[in-house]
């Protein structure tokens, strides 16, 4: 059974940019732009901005104003300091301009919708913190890595690609679903991903 379609709400900073992105997206099933009566909390906001400034969150608020709550920024470029920003304001993934193709953005935008958050730091920029390894060890808990590691393996993505997107190695993300899976006896990450699914974890 496939997932719900997920209407995006795109706001841009120049015209260019803004139809850009909608045109991107506009043959995609997955994903659309969304209408002004299709606006509202389970939309995806998109914003395409210079880099994580005060004019990018501006156009941030725009969005959200909208009624959207989670959202993915579309930069040129992006530092340590635009990034912790971007956390701060809740903005759940960051993509470079020039990497995002229309099958990424549909991913993230994807991932997103579902509660996962994948900001995308390029090299030489600070990268996602982490979570501790001792909070994958408390019991029965399901960490927030493993739900996000999880979310994305629900979407297709295999273990480089969730690397990528969540700015962890592939030996974490292998680990999280490792520990996920002998925490409750599953036998491989199908088996988790179901698992997960049906108690409501993703």
């Amino acid at each position: 059974m496939g997932h719900e379609r997920v209407f995006v709400h795109v706001v841009g900073c120049d015209p260019i940019s803004e139809s850009g992105v909608v045109a991107l997206l506009r043959n995609r099933a997955e994903v659309w732009p969304a209408t002004e009566g299709q606006l509202g909390a389970a939309t995806v906001a998109v914003v395409v901005a210079e880099t994580v400034d005060e004019e990018g969150m501006a156009l941030l608020e725009r969005a959200r104003a909208a009624g959207p709550k989670a959202a993915v920024m579309i930069v040129c470029g992006v530092d340590g300091a635009g990034l912790t920003r971007a956390a701060q304001s809740e903005v759940s993934a960051v993509l470079r301009r020039r990497e995002t193709t229309a099958d990424r953005l549909v991913r993230t935008v994807s991932a997103v919708a579902r509660g996962a958050r994948v900001r995308r730091p390029g090299p030489g920029h600070a990268s996602a913190p982490e979570p501790d390894r001792a909070e994958e060890e408390r019991g029965d808990r399901v960490t927030q890595r493993e739900r996000e590691v999880l979310r994305l393996v629900a979407t297709g993505l295999d273990t480089r690609e969730i690397a990528e997107q969540l700015a962890y190695s592939e030996r974490t993300v292998k680990n999280a679903l490792s520990v996920y899976a002998d925490r409750f006896h599953l036998r491989n990450r199908s088996h988790a991903v179901a698992h997960a699914i049906r108690e409501g974890v993703i």
